[in-house]
């Protein structure tokens, strides 16, 4: 039997603290040629020379007219590379240029160490100005859209950023926002405004200017400030492993987004316990750029294939376009998140196994030979990979030799099918913005990990901790429980102006607490089983915090006691709902399901069966759509989103009782016990929910 990690103590104080079989004496801080960001663009350089292609997008060549639409379309080229030398040369020359144009606003700031924001989708300018910024020892905040207006406010105001480079859409939405961050005084457009005559903007770029200079902002190009920086150029100003990298803004369920401090020391750490587990890019590796480099999960991927010297090929910024743009740039890795690698499968599935007939059972004979290579550890197949499967490949461009996938859990069955179909291996890893999105990753020669995320990294030391209150403790037989918690040169340094929250998550000897649920199984792998807090992630990334929409969800006086669950494999919650016998008969009545004369039941007594006619209307397909039809108009009367309201009730008419083990002594629902109570009918309601949702017909 092979244990990954070593357990450096023993209970109780307070918990078995482990580490990985990699670093048992000292934990991993930094690469062999890189310790801060700035090392590693130059460690990239210099693996795969001055001239090898670094950066690459597809240009737009024209536009040409489609029948019936007022909007001429995009005329898309080849990739178009610049090199690692051109991108050194650059990224210093854009950093003495930003500091120069501030400057020109604030003079005293030539010398200082401030905030820089980067607003725009993944293209090469978002990597070149995060590099101009490091070369010069400045701080990087990433806007992105998904904050929403009033965040973005925050984000500016609260990481007091007075300088933001751009794509030229965001350009008017900074402008619109302006009277309400004072402290924004530069805006800096990654495009020339000469290309405000092919977009949706209004206006020239003469007008533009003078709109930013009303609201007392200066608005300039990156050529312009590119121009600036070599005229009147200044050195580097190189940062130290301890230095502020980026504040990195992270949305949660209520209130506004969290600044988390994140150092060099923390994203190099991150990616050198990566390499360390065999997550390597060497030149002639190609990597697809389209989850969001404002996020720690692509900002790492791209720290690696930088420092291993491989491209980076930027999609066009739009998802449905993404498979054309990966069949060109035929990437060597492909990391995603589980709701775009469900919709893979799907249309996988629906193309091979599904499509019936003769095709049908051929590709099911195929997956079937290829899953029982898996199970005796092999990925590849000398008859079915290049004969049927073939085709299949090129939907990634071919050359993808492994597959990363983390945020969200996916389910065994993806993971499987994209391994049979692309014969590469399928990276489960856990992480956080805090750890830099670190933590633990699976082996690439473990194909028995499936569910699970791995050894944890070299970085990083962990140590469960109990729970007494939802039954999880590290003395757990045959698997060690608790929460997770974690140290070590990834863990952020807390979060920008925030120490309350900063000291909630953070201990004072370095712990970070990371609120998720795990286990050690009998090799050391990780396995996320809960929450401590009782919020959790649907597969599409959206939070809920279930006991919030309990409370509005009991207006419903048909209903006496809710449990709201929520599947991290799923994109929509389901309902456990006891009904309140009176009023459910009364509504059922009402609504012509029983009889006028039908009795209606009193409250029950504590320990008394449900009636016979409300076990009936649990039954009712009627009763059970009027139920939930409540619910759901409860939930849009107070405006929750569409994946905040279930989708599906299931009905017990036998009240939950603190002697049955269902409700806590203050009559809260123990949510594991319901978890594993209703599980069957969990799994019936969602497999419904599944089986009536549309197909995916195409990527």
């Amino acid at each position: 039997m092979v244990f990954y990690n070593l357990r450096l103590t023993r209970p109780p104080p307070p918990a078995a603290i482990y580490r990985s079989a990699y670093s048992p004496d000292k934990l991993l801080e930094t690469l062999p040629r890189a310790n801060t960001l700035h090392d590693v663009l130059a460690a990239g350089l210099k693996a795969a020379g001055a001239n090898a292609p670094y950066l690459g997008h597809r240009p737009i060549l024209g536009y040409a007219k489609v029948p019936g639409q007022d909007t001429p379309k995009p005329v898309w080229g080849e990739y178009v590379w610049q090199s690692y030398a051109t991108v050194s040369d650059r990224s210093k020359a854009i950093g003495a240029g930003l500091r120069r144009i501030y400057a020109t606003v604030e003079p005293e700031s030539i010398n200082a160490k401030w905030h820089a924001g980067i607003y725009s989708v993944n293209r090469p300018e978002w990597l070149i100005t995060d590099f101009a910024i490091h070369a010069h020892s400045l701080v990087s905040v990433a806007l992105y859209d998904t904050l929403g207006a009033s965040a973005a406010e925050f984000v500016i105001n609260h990481s007091e950023v007075p300088l933001i480079v751009c794509s030229l859409d965001k350009v008017q939405r900074l402008l619109e926002i302006a009277p309400k961050t004072p402290g924004l005084k530069v805006i800096v457009s990654m495009d020339p405004f000469e290309t405000l005559a092919r977009s949706q903007f209004p206006a020239s770029g003469q007008i533009l200017k003078q709109w930013a200079a009303e609201k007392g902002i200066l608005l300039v190009t990156l050529a312009e400030v590119e121009a600036l920086g070599r005229k009147q150029p200044l050195e580097p100003r190189l940062p130290t492993p301890e230095d502020i990298a980026a504040i990195v803004f992270t949305s949660g369920t209520t209130g506004n987004p969290k600044g988390a401090i994140i150092t060099h020391r923390n994203i190099v750490s991150g990616y050198a316990g990566m390499e360390k587990q065999g997550c390597t890019f060497a030149p002639g590796d190609a990597h697809i750029s389209y989850l969001p480099l404002a996020h720690c999960y692509e900002r790492l991927i791209a720290v690696g294939a930088t420092y291993g010297g491989g491209q980076i090929g930027f999609f066009r910024g739009e998802v449905p376009l993404l498979f054309e743009d990966i069949a060109l740039l035929k990437p060597t890795m492909f990391a995603s998140v589980p709701r775009l690698l469900n919709r893979l499968a799907d249309a996988i599935l629906l193309k091979t196994v599904k499509a019936g007939g003769v095709k049908g059972i051929l590709f099911s004979q195929a997956f079937s030979a290829k899953l029982q290579g898996l199970k005796n550890g092999t990925l590849t197949h000398s008859v079915w990979d290049n004969t049927l499967l073939k085709p299949i490949r090129v939907l990634l461009g071919g050359r993808v030799r492994f597959m990363a996938t983390g945020a969200a859990p996916i389910s065994p069955e993806v993971i499987n099918l994209l391994k049979i179909c692309f014969s590469c291996n399928v990276l489960e890893g856990f992480g956080q913005t805090e750890t830099c999105a670190a933590t633990s990753a699976t082996l690439f020669d473990d194909h028995r990990a499936i569910g699970k995320t791995g050894p944890i990294l070299a970085n990083t030391e962990v140590k469960l901790v109990d729970i007494p209150e939802m039954d999880y403790r590290s003395t757990d037989k045959p698997d060690p429980r608790g929460e997770i918690w974690l140290r070590g040169p990834t863990i952020f340094k807390g979060y920008y102006k925030d120490e309350k929250k900063t000291a909630e998550a953070l201990t004072e000897d370095g712990w970070l607490k990371t609120g998720d649920v795990g286990l050690f199984d009998a090799n050391g792998r990780i396995k996320i089983i809960d929450r401590r807090k009782n919020i959790f992630k649907l597969a599409q990334g959206e939070y809920v915090a279930p006991e919030k929409l309990e409370v509005i969800f009991s207006a419903n006086g048909t209903l006496a006691q809710l449990y709201v669950h929520g599947d991290s494999l799923q994109t929509t919650l389901v309902l456990v709902a006891v009904p309140a016998p009176e009023s459910a008969v009364k509504a059922a009545i009402e609504a012509n399901i029983l009889p006028a004369d039908t009795p209606v039941p009193g409250p029950p007594a504590e320990g008394e069966p449900a009636p016979e006619i409300v076990r009936q209307l649990c039954k009712d397909p009627r009763f059970i759509k009027l139920a939930l039809d409540g619910i759901v108009k409860i939930g849009k009367a107070n405006k929750l989103a569409g994946y905040e309201i279930p989708k599906k009730l299931h009905l017990e008419p036998e009240p939950w009782t603190v002697d049955d083990g269902m409700l806590t002594p203050t009559f809260k629902v123990k949510r594991e016990i319901a978890k594993n109570r209703y599980r069957p009918q969990i799994d019936a309601m969602y497999a419904e929910i599944n089986a009536e949702a549309a197909p995916v017909s195409k990527l």
